[in-house]
């Protein structure tokens, strides 16, 4: 018998370069890939903190992707540098 995704708990992915633009909103920080549209919500790093505290909302972050039970993915940063 195959498995569907539904037959998993949660959904865990790690993500290298995704490109995109965050924002600060009332329920957090939202990033939003480039290309897909995807939004995230932000579990921020010491990095990406700098570069939000400095103004800079293109960003190309690093990091592990879980999926809530309702909501956006949540993506814990590992990594954050300013996109070009």
């Amino acid at each position: 018998m195959k498995k569907s995704l539904e037959d998993y708990d949660f959904i865990e992915l790690s993500y290298a370069g995704l490109a995109g633009t965050a924002e600060k909103t009332a329920a957090g920080i939202v990033f939003t890939a480039r290309g897909s549209g995807q939004k995230f919500s932000l579990k921020p790093g010491g990095e990406l903190e700098k570069l939000l505290a400095a103004g800079k909302t293109r960003l190309t972050l690093s990091g592990k992707a879980t999926q809530p039970e309702k909501g956006d993915p949540v993506l814990e940063v590992a990594e954050a540098v300013e996109s070009k």
